[in-house]
């Protein structure tokens, strides 16, 4: 059996997790927790202040993890400390995490300035259809919004990008590469994984079967292209194309 790493033999190391809200956070915290046997700090981080606080205390921090701004966190977190810094980047395809936060934000009680569905919902918001109502650019936001909080934290060498998307897909071999960048060597993800299975998080949902209020919504990537229609393509690329391409994400609608 492989052998497990205990929190007193991990390398000493600053670890950030840094996500993109409704892009699998609790997820990937829980998995990377129970690999390094380690609690993550379950605080909110979101004032600098606090987080410096947390990235500096004595000892250093095993795992910490929140959804950071670069305009507004990144000088804290890239400040020069004692401790390497070992950061990982979680995104999500921008569709389907705007789906899944309208999904969140409706299930909450939030009333958008739109009747529909949470996916009829998206799919105006993505399009621009109700810039007149919420008195901004809707796309011109969104996207600066994915610079802020993906794009411009993977300039450091010690960033490593997961995307959602992948992890749903090969969750061993993403594990594997966010251990590897941790400088965890002696644990298979294999003895990880099968622990954090959509079914056991969930309470016994299969993947694709939903609950909007829930953490863990629908356990599926690309829910997008069933939202968006063939007709929606050019005005999608048109809005989109430039962030999308740095972000290595698909347009197409199949």
């Amino acid at each position: 059996m492989t052998s497990r790493r205990t929190a007193s033999s991990a390398p000493a190391a600053l670890r950030v997790l840094t996500t993109y809200p409704r892009s699998g956070t609790h997820w990937l915290k829980g998995m990377l927790s129970a690999a390094l046997e380690i609690p993550p700090l379950e605080a909110r981080l979101e004032d600098p202040v606090a987080l410096g606080e947390a990235l500096d205390r004595d000892g250093g921090t095993a795992l910490i993890y929140e959804h950071l701004r670069y305009s507004q966190h990144g000088a804290v977190v890239t400040a020069p400390r004692a401790l390497p810094l070992q950061l990982i980047v979680l995104d999500r395809h921008p569709f389907d995490q705007i789906i899944s936060q309208l999904s969140k934000m409706i299930s909450e009680g939030f009333a958008p300035p739109a009747s529909g569905s949470p996916q009829e919902v998206a799919r105006a918001f993505v399009l621009g259809e109700l810039d007149s109502e919420l008195g901004y650019d809707w796309p011109d936001f969104f996207c600066r919004e994915y610079d802020d909080r993906v794009l411009d934290w993977l300039g450091p060498p010690h960033a490593l990008r997961v995307r959602y998307d992948d992890l749903v897909a090969e969750p061993e071999k993403e594990l594997g590469r966010c251990l590897d960048h941790f400088g965890v060597a002696d644990v298979d993800p294999a003895t990880i994984v099968p622990n954090f299975s959509f079914e056991s998080l969930s309470g016994g949902r299969s993947p694709g079967e939903m609950d909007e209020s829930s953490h863990y919504r629908r356990g599926l990537a690309g829910e997008w292209r069933r939202v968006f229609q063939r007709s929606d393509a050019d005005r999608l690329r048109r809005l989109y194309h430039d962030t999308f391409d740095r972000l290595g994400y698909s347009l197409e609608i199949e």
